[in-house]
């Protein structure tokens, strides 16, 4: 499996992402049958196009498109837009913005950039004393930060965003199948955590 695809399927199967279809490269559609047709898709788009012209300081319709591309595979245009809505929301004050970017540049195997955009994440302040655990974004962050470290071969690392990614709430059996160098506990085990075929060494804007 490759990086992305590996990315991709942890992705969808342990955050939920919005992404239904298998995404066989950059701009591929290949939409499920359950979402709307091409043309409504375009439709929709064309309609956040005109919205976020009359409002060019909102990232709400830019992030909404968004939302569509990614959710058609069309990842190039998604990541396009979700770079439109960090630029114009305010620095260090939403994880929203840094967390849709991080993952999408891992689907594209960006592990460089969406291992700056999930640390930025993590570095804002949670709102509130129990913000940590109800803003899912530091939970999941820590998750796909662990699948970078551990395709990079960087098992202690990984490891530690693991252990960080339960302790926020994550689900121990999202870790443990996939994952054999980290036990439910979420201690590091003696062998290296890596992903199921790793090579040897998901919310609004406003969160």
């Amino acid at each position: 499996m490759q990086p992305a695809a590996w990315i991709l399927l942890a992705l969808v199967s342990t955050c939920g992402c919005l992404v239904r279809e298998t995404v066989a490269g950059p701009s591929t559609v290949r939409a499920d049958p359950s979402l709307p047709s091409q043309d409504e898709v375009e439709r929709r788009l064309r309609l956040l196009e005109k919205e976020a012209q009359r409002r060019p300081k909102d990232p709400e319709p830019v992030y909404r498109q968004g939302r569509i591309y990614e959710a058609y595979g069309r990842l190039d245009a998604a990541q396009s837009c979700y770079e439109r809505v960090l630029a114009l929301t305010p620095p260090g004050r939403y994880t929203g913005p840094h967390y849709e970017l991080g993952r999408v540049y891992a689907m594209r195997d960006l592990f460089g950039p969406a291992e700056e955009q999930f640390q930025a994440c993590l570095a804002i302040p949670p709102s509130g004393p129990d913000g940590l655990r109800s803003n899912p974004h530091y939970r999941d962050a820590w998750f796909i930060l662990g699948h970078i470290y551990s395709f990079r071969g960087q098992p202690e690392q990984a490891a530690s965003c693991y252990r960080q990614y339960l302790d926020l709430g994550g689900s121990p059996e999202a870790v443990a199948p996939l994952f054999g160098g980290l036990d439910v506990d979420g201690r590091a085990a003696a062998t290296e955590a890596q992903g199921p075929t790793a090579a040897p060494a998901t919310t609004t804007p406003a969160e």
